[in-house]
Formats: C-alpha cells, sequence, structure tokens
C-alpha cells in the first residue's frame, strides 16, 4: 500500500491529501475523480436520510446533535450535560424531558451512523459494503 502522509501503518481510510502512490492501485483516482464524487454524493445522502430516520424517534426534538459549526448532524446523542448545556434531552430548562426508549434497530443505526460519519474517507474507503450498511440501518428503522 501506499504510504499515507502523516499516518503510519502504510494505509489510512483518510483520503484527502493522500492520493500519493495511491494511483499504483487505484488508476486515475483523485480527489475530483467522477467515481469519487459520484460515491462521496451517495453516503451523504444516505447519511441525511439515516439521520433524518433516527430523529423522528425524538418526536419533534432531534435524538441526533447538529455541530453548531458545520450544521451537520456528528452523531453525538443531544442530551443535556457539562459538555453540552444547550442539549434537549434531560435539560431542566425544558422540564428534564427523559431520553426516548430506542429500539435495538434505532440503537444500531445510530452506531451506524457514527460510525461512517467519523471514518476519514465518510464510507467512500469501502463504498459498496458502506452503502449497503447505511441502506440495511435505513431499512431497519
Amino acid at each position: 500500500m501506499a504510504t499515507p502522509t502523516g499516518f503510519t501503518g502504510g494505509h489510512s481510510f483518510a483520503s484527502a491529501g493522500n492520493f500519493e502512490g495511491c494511483n499504483t492501485c487505484h488508476t486515475g483516482m483523485s480527489a475530483t475523480s467522477p467515481l469519487l464524487t459520484s460515491a462521496t454524493e451517495d453516503i451523504e445522502t444516505l447519511l441525511e436520510t439515516l439521520v433524518t430516520k433516527i430523529n423522528e424517534a425524538g418526536d419533534g426534538h432531534d435524538i441526533l446533535q447538529k455541530d453548531p459549526d458545520d450544521g451537520h448532524y456528528h452523531g453525538y446523542f443531544d442530551v443535556y450535560e457539562g459538555s453540552n448545556p444547550t442539549g434537549y434531552w434531560k435539560n431542566p430548562d425544558f422540564g428534564a424531558p427523559a431520553f426516548p426508549v430506542l429500539t435495538n434497530a434505532q440503537f444500531g443505526a445510530i452506531l451506524n451512523y457514527q460510525m461512517v460519519y467519523r471514518d476519514g474517507s465518510m464510507g467512500v474507503h469501502n463504498y459498496p459494503y458502506i452503502k449497503k450498511l447505511l441502506e440495511n440501518s435505513i431499512a431497519a428503522i
């Protein structure tokens, strides 16, 4: 495998700035290649669909919190506590609403959302698997 910049072990799932040498196996790959762009757009759309379905369990209030810097759902629960003083669930300013009971499928979908969202490649490095994982998560909830 190509040696990625700033990482050890010979391989990384973080693609930004790490294309040097990857063209050995992934010919024609670049940050702007149509294949990469299309896969990225598919994964982003599936993530948006999944987080919408997850948040429906909140009966009008988001289960997952938005990042105040970029407005994307980052996968953290929107629960009131020291590091999240504006969180909705359990916040005394909102009457300390109890966090909703989640099904196993909903909780699994949250874990899958978090895993893909935080993956250095946003799931694109293993696109067929991640696409199916997100599709199955959406179907399960």
